[in-house]
This record gives C-alpha cells, structure tokens and sequence, in this order.
C-alpha cells in the first residue's frame, strides 16, 4: 500500500509531527509513505521522514507559480503509482486533488486540519470552497468537527483522525518536574507558566506577554516565568517585544527540543491564546499532565476534555481576565483522566491502517 501526502513543509508544526509519529509505527507493516513538499526548505522531519526510507518530492509553491506548481503535480502523479493521495491541506485540498483525479488516481483524501473563521454561517467563496473539495475528494477526514466545518462544509461524514499522542509519555511525573526546574533553578513554589506551540503570528503570542507583564505588575508576592518551547518564524519578532517590553528575566525561548512531553510536568499553568485551531494537539498533551490550561474562545469546545480548562476572550479588554487566573491559581493534584485514551497513538495507529485498508479496497466512496 503506497499512499502519498502533501503538506506544506515537514518541519516541527503539528501535521508533520503528528505524520511522524504515526509512520514511525506502522513503518514496515507493507505501508509505504511519501511526501510532497511546498518549497525548497528541508525540515527536521523531513530529515527523520527520508530515514524511514520515505521519498520527499518538493514543488513549486502556489503562491508563487500556481501553473508551474500543478504542472509538478502531474508529473509526480504520473512517473509515480500511488494507491491514495492525501492532501493536508485543508479548505485548499481540492487543488492537488483536482490533478489526482485528472491523473485517474481513484483514491483522494481530503484533509481538515484548522479552522480560521466562523464555520457555521458560509458565505458564497466559503460555499464554492466546499463545493470544490466535495467534487475532487473521494473521502474526508478531519481532526475535529470545527475543522471539518470549516473546509468541508455541512452534511460531510468523513473519519475522525485525531492526532495520536503516547499518552503515557505525558502524563505527570514529579522526576520530569523536579529535574527541569533544577536546570532552570526554579523553586517548586514559583509559578511557571508555559506554552508549547510555533512561533508563528496566528499564536498570538504577543498576547501572552502582555499578559506576563501585567501579572508581574499586579503580584510581587510570587515569582512568576514564562517558558515558550518552539521555535518558528516569529523568533526574532518575539524576541524584540520581550526585549520592549522589559521581560527578559521571565520569559524563557526554549527553543525546539525532543522531550517536550516532560515540559508538560514542569509547567503548573499552560496558555494557547491562539486566533484560530483546527485541534489543538498542545492541548490534548497538556490535559494528559491534567494541567490547568486558560485558553481561547476562538477554540473548539470539543479539545476540551478535563474540567480545568478555562476559556477566555483574546482582545486587549480580555487581558484583566487572564491575570486574574494566573493571579489566583493554586497548585492542586494532577490525576489523569482515563477519556483521554481515546488520544493513544498506538490505537489511533491501527484505525488509521483499517482507514486507509477500507477505502483502497473500495477505492474510494
């Protein structure tokens, strides 16, 4: 069974990481992937993906040459045999997957990932958008109901892929906490609040600064850091507006690292006061430390599975909610909760093969 992917790059983001987790497993169970890059750029997971025997075709990017790019993909599909095309591309799935069909590879999925907007009330271009993905995708699939919504439109079934986590490896362990806050010297009565994200504008991260500075401002009986574990192509930016806003001895840029799970641990508050998510796979990991997490209102209630996820407002005149939150946190005991099994990445694994199995077998519905 050969499938081949398309995503944007295969760097640290949420898709590809989620991508490499499931191939490291079911690699070599007569599965074989391969994947379509937007761009030049060679990612860490590329890197990771290329030694698992994987071939990482790259493309020109639309935006830069959307004739020359569809042309790749019908060279690609034409000097390759592939049993399904997966597109991760959300809203924009129908492109790839429009010269799939035209090259007869009967097998196309579409793949909701994120949702940027209001997917309830549709608009003409929101309406073609769907129409378009409904004409050129055999089947769909989708992290969460708002990201199906978002790209697909109503009255789509598709299959509920979500994005597997080795939820044993996130769960609280004081080791993971004693050791990290020992590295970084921070008491165990001090207050760290992280996040574990991109650094990338739809983050907003800007905001949780601004947060952090007014918590500092308002509370001087606690110390309070910010660890950002991440990296992207908003470093320099953030680092800029630490810097203006005089908060370089509380925030830390962690920077990518591999055992981000046990940051998990360490952390006592979480914050994603992101514009938009599709399923956000930070907040399933930090729900398996059952830690508490403030986020925002622009994310889908279905991510939220413990009961101690507060959501709040993103606007400047939220800011005052947030604070008070922090401000008024106690440390409490973090059990896991058993419903987030549903995550495990050695489950969801074998769904994913019985996924793919049926379809090809059918080829396509």
């Amino acid at each position: 069974m050969r499938i081949l992917h398309i995503v944007p790059k295969l760097d640290i983001g949420g898709i590809e990481s989620m991508l490499y987790n499931y191939y490291s497993l079911i690699n070599g169970r007569g599965i074989k992937w391969d994947f379509i890059v937007h761009g030049n750029e060679i990612g860490v997971i590329e890197r990771k993906l290329s030694q698992l025997g994987c071939n990482i075709y790259h493309i020109t990017p639309k935006k830069e040459n959307i004739f020359k790019y569809l042309e790749d993909l019908r060279k690609i599909y034409n000097n390759n045999y592939f049993d399904a095309v997966h597109a991760h591309q959300s809203d924009m799935c129908f492109l790839p997957l429009m010269i799939a069909k035209m090259c007869r590879i009967k097998v196309r999925i579409a793949h909701a990932h994120t949702c940027m907007g209001d997917y309830e009330n549709t608009n003409f271009k929101r309406a073609f958008i769907h129409y378009l993905n409904k004409l050129m995708a055999t089947n769909f699939a989708y992290c969460g109901i708002a990201a199906k919504k978002w790209s697909f439109g109503k009255g789509v079934k598709g299959k509920w892929i979500p994005n597997g986590i080795d939820v044993n490896k996130f769960k609280y362990n004081n080791v993971y906490r004693y050791d990290l806050r020992t590295k970084y010297s921070i008491g165990d009565e001090d207050i760290v609040i992280g996040m574990v994200c991109r650094l990338s504008p739809e983050k907003n991260l800007n905001f949780s600064l601004e947060i952090l500075k007014e918590v500092l401002e308002k509370d001087n009986t606690r110390n309070y850091k910010l660890f950002i574990v991440g990296d992207g192509d908003s470093k320099k930016t953030i680092k800029k507006y630490i810097e203006k806003l005089g908060l370089s001895e509380n925030i830390v840029l962690v920077g990518r690292v591999e055992d981000s799970y046990k940051y998990y641990s360490f952390f006592d508050i979480f914050l994603l006061p992101s514009y938009f998510e599709g399923f956000p796979v930070s907040l399933i990991e930090a729900q398996c430390s059952s830690l508490f997490s403030i986020i925002s209102n622009k994310i889908s209630k279905e991510s939220i599975i413990n009961n101690n996820i507060i959501q709040c407002g993103i606007n400047k005149t939220n800011i005052e909610d947030w604070v008070n939150l922090i401000i008024n946190y106690k440390k409490d005991k973090r059990p896991y909760n058993k419903t987030l099994d549903q995550f495990d990445i050695y489950e969801t694994a074998e769904n994913l093969i019985r996924f793919y199995d049926q379809i090809i077998s059918r080829k396509g519905e």
